[in-house]
Formats: structure tokens, sequence, C-alpha cells
């Protein structure tokens, strides 16, 4: 079942870290645990925050060092939660490029076999399943799920038999053909393949990335 949990503002958890930064990183942590998209891109951003976070700290050290303060609380405050967020930006860095492989290799190459996405993506079966079962429950594969006996993930449509997609032969009426034919968009995002009406901006059938 899809997680349908309210997402925490932008504008809240960048207002949090100005005034009171740990309440921040208790807002983004929420954030990135139901936010499909962040979940992929936040990385980068998670690190360069960590760095200001910790330069804060050192300098404001300095400072009370150099007036014979020496180790403040705020200083260690701001040192240890930029270390911590570090690691958290790490991990979530290291998830998003799990996360983007398995939608390539799922999305874009219909891969289903659990055994061959998880030697591809470089981690155990275990982990692939547990990977795959999460991401599912945050939408990033609507209507999937994961056999676990016949070790094989099958998506919205797919063959119970032969665990693949195919094309329902359902009756299509005659029609004009359209001026402009949809186009196969990348997702900037996941990486995923994405159907896109001429001159629409849709959301990412995966991840929820606006998609042009």
């Amino acid at each position: 079942m899809q997680v349908a949990k309210k997402k925490t503002p932008w504008l809240l958890i960048v207002f949090c870290f100005v005034i009171f930064w740990p309440l921040g990183v208790i807002l983004l942590i929420k954030r990135l645990a139901v936010d499909r998209s962040a979940t992929i891109t936040c990385g980068k951003p998670l690190t360069g925050l960590a760095y200001i976070l910790s330069a804060i700290g050192i300098i404001y050290l300095f400072v009370t060092i150099s007036q014979g303060s020496g180790l403040t609380v705020h200083a260690a405050l701001l040192i240890a939660g930029g270390i911590w967020l570090s690691v958290l930006a790490y991990k979530t860095k290291e998830t998003g490029e799990r996360y983007r492989k398995y939608i390539d290799l799922i999305v874009n190459n219909s891969q289903t076999s659990l055994d061959y996405i998880a030697s591809q993506v470089g981690v155990t079966f275990l982990t692939a399943v547990g990977d795959l079962k999460r991401m599912i429950d945050l939408g990033y594969f609507p209507g999937a799920f994961v056999n676990v006996p016949a070790k094989e993930i099958r998506l919205a449509g797919s063959d119970a038999q032969l665990g693949f997609q195919f094309a329902r032969a359902d009756p299509v009426p005659i029609q004009e053909p359209p001026e402009a034919p949809p186009r196969v968009v990348s997702c900037r995002s996941c990486g995923a393949n994405n159907k896109v009406p001429a001159w629409q901006v849709i959301e990412c059938e995966y991840c929820g990335t606006p998609v042009q």
C-alpha cells in the first residue's frame, strides 16, 4: 500500500534551520521519509548543508577560544550536528543512487528477476527485496508487488506467469492520429522513461518530479 503522509513544506524546513537547526533536521528527516523525489535528489544539497553547519561551528569555536571561553556547548552542538548531517547526506545519496538503478533496470529495461536486479545494483537478495518493498510503499512503482517465492517484481498490468508487461487486447476506437504524438522523456531525477503528451508538463510516474 502506498504511503500517503503529508509532506512538510520546504519553506518551513528552511525557516526552522535558520532559527533552530535541530528542529529543521527533524522536519527534514520526516520529509525524506515520504518524498520520493527528495530521497533521490537531496544527497548533494544535504552534503553542502552539513559543510555549512560544520564551518559555522568551527568558526564559533575559534571565536570562543580566542576570547578565552574554550569549547562551548553551542560550538560543540554545531560541529556534532554538521557531522551527523554529513552521515545522513551520505546515506541519502547512497539510497538515491540505488533507487535510480532499480528504476532503470525495472522501468527502462523491463527486468523483473530479483536475483538479476540485486546483482546489477550490487546488493544482496534480501536488501533488494527490502528496498523494492519500501519503494512500492512510497509509490515509486504504482500497482506493483514483490513476489518473493517467484523471485520477481511484478508491475501493474504484468502477466502473472511470464512476469513482464504486456499490451492489453482492449478494442481501440478508430480516431484521427494526433498532430504531435507523446514523447518519451527521461526524468532528470530518477532516470525513468515517461510518456509526455505534446506541450504538457506531467509528474514522473515513479518519483513525482515534473517532466516536460
